[in-house]
């Protein structure tokens, strides 16, 4: 849904409004677009930290839309326990 939003406000921005911000919502969705799609050859906290990334990135630019920032609040946990769920338990001490 974050890619979405980022991809439709991007292609409004940059055809009728300020290409700066398009251009920020297009490095935002591309940063998402490649944590979510990172192989897992890729260490999960790479994946995690370009899905931060681009999710800042689009709501610090979304900062005039709720959603942009709600939506990127979810991104962000989802991505946190997605890859905490990955790593082993701890051995008991």
């Amino acid at each position: 849904m974050f890619l979405v939003v980022c991809a439709v406000l991007a292609a409004a921005e940059l055809v009728i409004g300020n290409g700066w911000i398009g251009l920020f919502l297009v490095g935002a969705a591309s940063l998402v677009g490649a944590g979510l799609a990172a192989p897992r050859s890729m260490p999960p906290w790479l994946a995690t930290t370009l899905v931060i990334g681009g999710a800042l990135i689009g709501a610090m630019t979304l900062v005039w839309t709720v959603i942009g920032g709600l939506l990127a609040i979810a991104l962000i946990a989802f991505s946190v326990m997605d890859t905490r769920r990955g790593d082993p338990p701890p051995s008991p001490a």
